[in-house]
């Protein structure tokens, strides 16, 4: 895993850099639990990404995201299969948007960007050996 954190400012103005997240964390556990099968564990948070100084909407949520993947191998020798949950635990996860003071709502798109919810992804692939 690792946390990053960081405070970047604008030099003109001194303001912290708007949209930027100040702190993200990142887990990743991964579990063999038979010889060929394996789960994997994401965790993310997102938190404290201020707006430019004249946004007035409230700030962007903190978000916390897990995503899962449950993974076979040597199937047959050749195959492989996967089935991932991204955003397992549906989180209404927010990116901020651009403010504008010249338009009606402040920004085009004024909730933010919404990312996707849960979903679920599945992969099969064959090696060549």
């Amino acid at each position: 895993g690792n946390y990053a954190f960081q405070r970047s400012k604008d030099e003109q103005t001194g303001e912290l850099t708007a949209d930027a997240p100040e702190s993200e964390i990142y887990l990743n556990a991964n579990w063999r639990f038979l010889t060929d099968w394996s789960l994997d564990v994401s965790y993310y948070w997102i938190g404290d990404r201020p707006r430019v100084a004249n946004d007035p909407r409230p700030a962007v949520d903190n978000y916390d995201k897990v995503d899962m993947v449950l993974r076979r191998k040597n199937i047959a020798k050749h195959w492989e299969f996967a089935v991932a949950v991204k955003n397992l635990f549906d989180e209404d996860i927010r990116e901020p948007s651009d403010y504008n003071a010249n338009l009606p709502l402040g920004s085009p798109i004024p909730g933010d960007y919404p990312m996707e919810g849960r979903n679920i992804w599945g992969e099969m692939s064959f090696h060549f050996q």
